[in-house]
């Protein structure tokens, strides 16, 4: 469950 996590962390950064 890595994977999730650096996923979440682009997500993060382009929503922000």
């Amino acid at each position: 469950m890595t994977s999730l996590n650096m996923i979440s962390s682009l997500y993060n950064q382009f929503w922000n």
